[in-house]
């Protein structure tokens, strides 16, 4: 079964490209040791809740041109609306630690620059 190497996500035979960050998908399971789960020593920091699915991908956008990866996270019913209505609400941001303060310092010069 192909696999996203970035999100992890598992896809049936037929699929070559993740319907959620359109990286190429792999025949293989991606390495599961990363740096670990949100919350995790060593692993991944919350940065921010976004109220919307299109404010999370902007976040995670300008995050990952600067080299952040970002992982999102939906709250309860969340990630079900979204399969059903191609749409989220409440995504939770995630880090890794040791890019917290860079991702937080991005954030705040864009909050500037929109006042």
């Amino acid at each position: 079964m192909p696999w996203c190497p970035k999100c992890g996500i598992e896809y049936r035979e037929g699929f070559s490209a993740c319907a959620d960050c359109g990286s190429t998908l792999a025949d293989e399971r991606p390495d599961q040791s990363g740096p670990g789960q949100p919350g995790d020593e060593g692993g991944w920091e919350h940065l921010a809740f976004m109220y919307s699915e299109t404010e999370a991908d902007i976040v995670t956008g300008l995050l990952e041109t600067e080299g952040i990866p970002v992982v999102k996270t939906y709250k309860g019913m969340g990630i079900l609306h979204k399969v059903y209505t191609g749409k989220a609400t409440g995504v939770d941001l995630f880090v890794p630690r040791q890019k917290l303060e860079q991702a937080r310092r991005l954030l705040e010069e864009q909050v500037k620059d929109l006042e």
